[in-house]
């Protein structure tokens, strides 16, 4: 029976480890660009010009459509 839950407590720490691993991957493989532009006033008017791009490391699957 202790061999049992030694085996058991090897797998749970592969399985966390390997959770880890994919975490780590995932969480360096994007990231948020952001970029905030504004120009002068023109005639009372602010104009403010905002971008937002999901920007990854990693190549995104294609989606074909028909």
């Amino acid at each position: 029976m202790n061999d049992l839950t030694e085996w058991i407590k090897l797998l749970g720490g592969l399985a966390g480890l390997t959770a880890l691993a994919w975490r780590i991957v995932d969480e360096f493989g994007s990231y948020l660009r952001i970029a905030v532009k504004a120009e002068v006033p023109k005639d009372g008017w602010v104009t403010v010009l905002t971008t937002v791009d999901n920007k990854g490391n990693r190549p995104k699957e294609q989606v074909l459509t028909s």
